[in-house]
């Protein structure tokens, strides 16, 4: 039982920026400055007082988390920091010209290892021109991480009554994909082929930043603003059910791991597993250390308080205030429907909303794993609908299935596994 949990992969943003071998983005410190009509540059602290100014009242936040206070907007420059050090986000402020003040933000972030597929959204301040400001700053970030990323698909997400935004959207030749559970939200997805036919020549001009952010790759952690927040990278405490404990990973779990995650029928929908029993002693460090920063929550399942763990359960948060998640989870066959799967993941879902303080899950399936999606749909979750797909490497392209979870399907949900049973 698997949906789209990952192996580790140290990566940092440099061109060239993939590596062709595994995908990965390969180190440096900074991101590239884009010319296309208007200037691009990575966010740095000191433009938060500047972009507070003019976002707020924005007419256009385009998939991104509101961004309303200084601290916010500190925070939010902070963790897009701490994501671009670590590989999987870049974020540009967009100036009209040279040396004049920013007004808005683009933020890029993948979804799957590499950017193979990423998400996208941006925040505008009031007043910017679509035609003279707008379209060529998308067009130069978009064309950035379809040519230079690897990029093939992006994602992003707009209110459907927006229509000046889906103009947009349609413009750049995105397409509605489906509606987000519980909410007014659409899907819209653009794909690499059919950009690189409506652009066959390179938007914008990329060049180093004279002035790049001094930002560590061994970053600090930046989730302290409130205890929901910092609680990402707290240690785990063991969760026991009947059937099942969930808890942090050790490197005695790995020869575990390895036994019952390497079999055809759990691979079959996950990315490559870690190389042999090191290979499983690297995710567990990788894990352990992704916690302390409060980028990944991976959690070990056992069938039982003194056995090794036989599959990992995941969270990732999708943006900075961690109110928004990814899951993702693998188990050993031997422990398909005994019961062991749904008592550990509702052990890690009631800690998700009742101390990560998540308002929505989100899942990733392949459209022909059925026994992941009977899986979430007993926990409460809705098929949002199905997504285009692109296979890394340039293999035929699927679909995958878009889940959600929020606090109140939950609810509703638990007692068919625990009943009126007490919490954790």
């Amino acid at each position: 039982m698997t949906t789209g949990a990952t192996e580790p992969s140290a990566v940092v943003v440099s061109p060239p920026l993939t590596d062709p071998r595994t995908g990965a983005v390969r180190p440096r410190a900074s991101l590239p400055v884009i010319s296309n009509g208007v200037v691009l540059r990575e966010i740095r602290h000191h433009d938060a007082q500047v972009l507070l100014r003019g976002l707020q009242g924005s007419p256009l936040p385009l998939g991104t988390t509101p961004l309303t206070s200084l601290a916010t907007l500190e925070h939010f420059i902070a963790w897009a920091h701490q994501e671009r050090a670590a590989g999987r986000a870049v974020c540009y402020v967009l100036l009209p010209k040279v040396g004049s003040d920013p007004v808005g933000v683009l933020l890029a972030r993948r979804v799957e290892r590499g950017f193979v597929i990423a998400e996208w959204g941006m925040r505008l301040a009031a007043g910017c021109v679509a035609d003279r400001v707008v379209v060529p700053a998308v067009t130069a970030v978009l064309d950035l991480l379809f040519r230079e990323f690897s990029t093939r698909r992006l994602e992003t997400r707009i209110d459907a009554s927006a229509a000046s935004e889906i103009g947009l959207l349609e413009r750049l030749g995105g397409q509605r994909e489906c509606r987000l559970h519980g909410s007014t939200l659409d899907l819209w997805a653009l794909n690499r082929e059919r950009w690189m036919e409506a652009h066959p020549v390179s938007a914008g001009f990329w060049a180093p930043d004279p002035s790049p952010s001094a930002v560590p790759v061994a970053y600090a952690p930046v989730w302290t603003t409130a205890s929901a927040v910092a609680a990402w990278r707290q240690p785990l405490p063991d969760l026991h059910g009947s059937r099942a404990c969930v808890r942090e990973l050790v490197l005695e779990d790995a020869p575990s791991l390895y036994e019952h995650l390497s079999s055809p029928a759990v691979t079959r929908h996950l990315p490559p597993p870690p190389n042999g029993v090191l290979g499983f002693e690297r995710f567990v460090r990788w894990a352990q250390d992704r916690r302390s920063t409060g980028t990944t929550v991976c959690v070990g399942i056992a069938p039982d308080r003194a056995r090794a763990a036989v599959g990992f359960e995941q969270l990732h948060p999708l943006d900075h205030l961690g109110e928004r998640a990814e899951w993702g989870f693998a188990l050993g066959e031997a422990f398909w429907g005994g019961g062991v799967f749904a008592e550990a993941a509702a052990l890690l879902l009631d800690y998700a909303f009742d101390t990560l303080g998540v308002r929505r899950l989100e899942a990733r399936v392949g459209a022909d794993n059925a026994r992941a999606a009977g899986a979430l749909r007993k926990m409460g979750a809705q098929c949002d609908g199905r997504l285009g797909r692109v296979e890394s490497g340039g293999g035929p392209a699927g679909h995958d299935e878009l889940w959600s979870l929020r606090p109140e399907d939950w609810r509703a949900a638990r007692p068919r596994i625990f009943g009126g049973g007490p919490r954790n």
